[in-house]
């Protein structure tokens, strides 16, 4: 899971990816090469607290307001409900952790 933030991230922590042709990951070495445009990624991933801040600032991307065609059933299904938000949070064990699912 990707995030750009340009005002809690810096050039020193975003990757340069260039345009080019690439083989997806998650298909067989004989699949297509696909035509990727250039674009820039993160270094490390987004911890769940990082992603947490941005679900409170944008209620859309909380567990269960998230439309299908973005998420999978498995979409923050480690997250818990908050007693005192009634939305759905990361335990305090798993704030520094990359977010899952």
């Amino acid at each position: 899971m990707v995030l750009i933030s340009p005002n809690t991230w810096g050039q020193d922590d975003m990757a340069n990816i260039t345009a080019g042709e690439y083989r997806p990951l998650y298909l067989s070495l004989d699949s297509p090469l696909v035509t990727v445009s250039s674009f820039r990624l993160d270094k490390k991933p987004v911890t769940n607290r990082e992603f947490q801040h941005f679900v409170a600032k944008n209620s859309k991307w909380q567990r269960g307001a998230v439309p299908g065609l973005f998420a999978e059933n498995s979409y923050l299904n480690y997250w818990v409900k908050s007693p005192t938000s009634n939305q759905h949070e990361p335990n305090s064990t798993d704030l520094e952790k990359p977010v899952i699912f």
